[in-house]
């Protein structure tokens, strides 16, 4: 039987390169997300997003507003994953830290969007999108339907 699970992250932009962390997934491969996790049952979303990043990336932000909401049904759970968009305030990669390492994060670092060309990465707006329409007001919050996910 599968579980829910509400999930935060953080899409963290800084000097045009994106900060990602990288899973293995069930086919031997791998694929690059935002730093972000499960949210505790009386944790404020953006408390978690601070301390989601912090454990697997050594970096504290700051929450801003939300970019997109994905809905990821994996072969364990169906996750609710809010996105929001960051601002770095301080801290220095820390690419293995012991939440990280827990976790099965292989790798953490800054990324430019030619490198992403040939990555699966979640969520899809940090490949579909330009990055600087990310901060514009007149940004619609994102919603890409139910998706299936090698997690």
């Amino acid at each position: 039987m599968k579980t829910y699970r509400l999930s935060a992250a953080g899409i963290i932009i800084h000097e045009n390169k994106i900060l990602l962390v990288r899973y293995p997934d069930t086919t031997g491969s791998s694929y690059l997300v935002g730093p972000g996790g499960g949210v505790e049952i009386e944790e404020p979303l953006p408390d978690a997003i601070v301390r989601e990043v912090r454990e697997e990336t050594g970096f504290t932000v700051q929450p801003g507003k939300i970019l997109a909401v994905e809905d990821l049904l994996s072969t364990q759970q169906r996750m609710i994953k809010i996105w929001f968009l960051c601002t770095l305030v301080g801290g220095r990669l820390t690419a293995n830290t012991h939440e990280a390492q827990a976790e099965g994060i292989s790798e953490v670092g800054w990324y430019s969007k030619e490198q992403l060309a040939h990555e699966v990465v979640y969520p899809s707006i940090v490949k579909d999108c330009d990055w600087e329409k990310f901060s514009k007001a007149d940004w619609v919050v994102q919603y890409g339907g139910l998706v299936k996910a090698d997690f």
